[in-house]
């Protein structure tokens, strides 16, 4: 059986000729150069935290710290009923609990300092990868976060309750 060509319609030019209309389809091309490339992805092998042990040192350390605090006051009574012969036998106790109390009080605060310093820049440099990457190749609309999100933004700014649930309103008047 053979096809018979149409005869009438809006892309028809003669009763032998179809024509469709070209629509042109814009693909994502990433013009990179490979030096960007290259750079990119140096930046991105850097953000592995470089310090991945300095919050727990510093956590672990106030830990210990704590427990010097508890054990030089729970000491210090036991010391005062020592009798002095056993004052000589334990008089460097006294000073490790304190100064073990305090190197342990520092060495947390620091580490917890350089581990938020350490966060902070990692952060920035996260954020920092991000913009590059959107300058080589922008996101689609479909990926921004105002978009997906814009259906529950939708779902709260509603003005009528939803099907089968009372509003306020109308409860208020039913009481009257």
């Amino acid at each position: 059986m053979a096809a018979v060509p149409p005869t009438a319609g809006p892309n028809v030019e003669s009763a032998a000729t179809l024509t469709i209309p070209a629509t042109t389809v814009e693909m994502p091309i990433f013009p990179t150069v490979r030096k960007d490339w290259w750079r990119l992805r140096k930046r991105v092998r850097r953000l592995a935290n470089p310090i991945p042990w300095a919050r727990d040192v510093g956590i672990s350390s106030l830990s210990l710290f704590v427990a010097f605090v508890i054990a030089f006051f729970t000491w210090l009574p036991v010391y005062g009923q020592l009798p002095t012969q056993a004052h000589y036998d334990y008089a460097s106790l006294t000073p490790a609990l304190g100064g073990g109390a305090l190197f342990f009080l520092v060495l947390g605060i620091v580490c917890l300092v350089m581990h938020n310093a350490v966060e902070r820049e990692r952060r920035s440099e996260i954020k920092d990868v991000v913009e590059f990457m959107d300058e080589m190749h922008p996101p689609p609309a479909a990926e921004n976060d105002e978009n997906r999100l814009g259906w529950i933004r939708k779902l709260f700014a509603r003005k009528k309750p939803l099907s089968g649930v009372p509003s306020a309103s109308s409860k208020a008047g039913s009481q009257l």
